[in-house]
């Protein structure tokens, strides 16, 4: 599980399958649905009420209008997302080693409109027109990478700096 969402009082939770829980007056947790079981998820943001799901096959488009019952309505194969952000239409998306800008103004037909190779990794963080990636340490590697990226155009992604350390 790397991220979650919250839709009105509802609490999207990727862990392998997608749980989405009522949160209650008091703050309880009651489970109305699991969907995408199998699917390896990894991570999720909500637009609107639509939820976007990074899994190990691909990215799912989720309408979630009625979270007890959602629906799946487009899908991207292809690529193992992990990390997710959403600006307007666009979804910024890390597999581990690769950024996608996918436009989602069409959520039955998400689109990739950008690609960098070499900047997924463990998280991303949008602040347009800059896009943060952090990725490592993992083993047996101790180099930990920090990138800014410029996003403004998707068809020209330029790094506007880094930052590498060796944890030590």
């Amino acid at each position: 599980t790397y991220g979650m969402a919250i839709l009105g009082n509802y609490l999207l939770f990727p862990h392998r399958s997608l749980y989405i829980l009522e949160i209650g007056n008091s703050g309880e947790l009651n489970l109305v649905s699991t969907v995408l079981e199998s699917n390896h998820c990894y991570n999720v943001v909500v637009k609107d009420t639509i939820a976007y799901v990074a899994t190990g096959e691909g990215l799912i488009c989720l309408d979630v209008s009625n979270p007890t019952s959602p629906d799946s309505i487009g899908y991207l194969s292809g690529h193992n997302f992990f990390f997710l952000d959403i600006v307007d239409t666009l979804l910024y998306v890390s597999s581990f080693s690769d950024l996608f800008i996918v436009n989602v103004s069409d959520p039955t037909a998400p689109t990739i409109v950008g690609y960098r190779y070499g900047y997924g990794g463990w998280d991303i963080f949008v602040d347009y027109p800059y896009l943060y990636a952090v990725s490592g340490p993992s083993a047996p590697h101790s180099l930990a990478v920090f990138g800014i990226l410029d996003v403004e155009n998707p068809d020209s992604v330029i790094s506007t700096g880094v930052f590498e350390h060796d944890g030590d």
